[in-house]
């Protein structure tokens, strides 16, 4: 009994006519027919074996690694309640609008008109109710005639907010000032600005409309969660949110980065500015709830 093959035999095929054993022809077609032969059984085996991204897209691919295709930020087209964004200087108000435009599309306003900051803010100078919110470090009792409707109030930690404000005025809005900076300047410094700290987060508890407190840590440390209640204290339909743009693009141009000094500013913290910063906290604490800002400084140098 002849043996039966499992693939193609050559030999077999080129028997078919025997005197064309030995011919270049039959065999070039035999070796056709062979390969074709594997090259069907191979794509059989592999796609039934090898798992390809498009069958299980939850295993082989990841979200994460993509460019999210965000909208550009625009104007309002609805009419929004005049909404204060109110924050002492160096209180990370920039970056919290950067935040609030990256994940609604829609932009914020200021009561400044920085050339600079309009080049990444089409709302700068804007104080109308086609915003998110009004930039402003202005305190209360000097902005009624604006009628804000609705004010959200940014705390930072007093203690890095006044060290941020002295970078940007003896530096610029993201470097830092210098060591022999701080050595000459920082003390009459930080003293006028922790009495106008105060001052001005007293102020804004005397507004009667709806408050909403951002905590700037919490913000940092948590900006998805932080900002999402927040829009919903604007009001920002969740249908319109675009958290992944923001978490793409978190930081924003305007963040500080320490990466480029080798000596910590609140070294210059001296005994006497920790006394009155702390007793200003624990005064505001009285309205804004426990902060737990005059605790864990490090005075690296005592007077």
């Amino acid at each position: 009994m002849q043996k039966l093959h499992r693939y193609p035999n050559p030999e077999l095929l080129c028997k078919i006519s025997p005197d064309m054993r030995n011919n270049y022809i039959c065999h070039r077609l035999s070796f056709g027919i062979v390969f074709s032969f594997g090259i069907l059984l191979f794509g059989n085996y592999a796609y039934w074996k090898i798992p390809l991204r498009h069958k299980s897209p939850s295993k082989h691919f990841s979200h994460a690694k993509l460019e999210v295709s965000c909208p550009e930020v625009r104007f309002s087209a609805i009419r929004r309640p005049l909404t204060a964004l109110a924050s002492f200087p160096g209180s990370g108000n920039t970056w919290a609008r950067h935040l609030i435009e990256q994940s609604t599309g829609i932009a914020t306003g200021s009561i400044y008109c920085s050339d600079t900051i309009k080049k990444d803010f089409i709302g700068e100078c804007s104080m109308s109710s086609n915003v998110a919110v009004i930039k402003t470090h202005v305190r209360w009792d000097n902005t009624v005639p604006l009628r804000y409707k609705k004010s959200v109030l940014l705390i930072r930690n007093p203690y890095d907010a006044i060290i941020a404000e002295f970078n940007r005025v003896f530096a610029n809005k993201t470097a830092s000032a210098t060591e022999q900076q701080f050595t000459e300047k920082f003390e009459p410094f930080a003293l006028k600005k922790i009495d106008k700290w105060k001052k001005f987060y007293n102020s804004w508890m005397k507004f009667s409309g709806q408050k909403y407190i951002l905590i700037y840590e919490k913000m940092k440390k948590d900006p998805v969660s932080e900002i999402g209640k927040l829009l919903d204290f604007l009001n920002i339909s969740k249908q319109i949110r675009t958290f992944p743009c923001m978490q793409q693009n978190i930081d924003g141009r305007y963040r500080r980065h320490h990466s480029n000094i080798n000596f910590n500013p609140k070294m210059f913290y001296t005994k006497i500015l920790k006394v009155k910063l702390d007793a200003a906290v624990e005064q505001i604490e009285k309205h804004y709830g426990k902060l737990n800002y005059s605790t864990n400084i490090e005075m690296l140098n005592e007077k």
